[in-house]
């Protein structure tokens, strides 16, 4: 009887440290994966925001290199 009672919480103890080390594992991993998947959002936002800015770029070289037609247009009707 002695040794049913000292075991017995024993084998509970060691259940419930395995469902502690798992949660604290599955819980480390999400973390992980959020740190993950916002890195890899900051990094497209990082992107889109570097191709607008050199879209701007080439617009304003384009713009430099040939005027509108609306700014050539009253040149012409002289």
């Amino acid at each position: 009887m002695d040794r049913e009672e000292i075991n017995m919480p024993k084998k509970k103890s060691v259940k419930q440290g395995l469902t502690k080390n798992a949660l604290v594992l599955i819980s480390v991993f999400f973390m992980l994966f959020a740190v993950f998947i916002t890195l890899l959002y900051y990094r497209q936002v990082a992107d889109v925001q570097a191709f607008i800015k050199l879209q701007n770029q080439q617009r304003n070289t384009l713009l430099l290199v040939a005027p509108s037609p609306k700014a050539v247009a009253p040149l012409k009707s002289r």
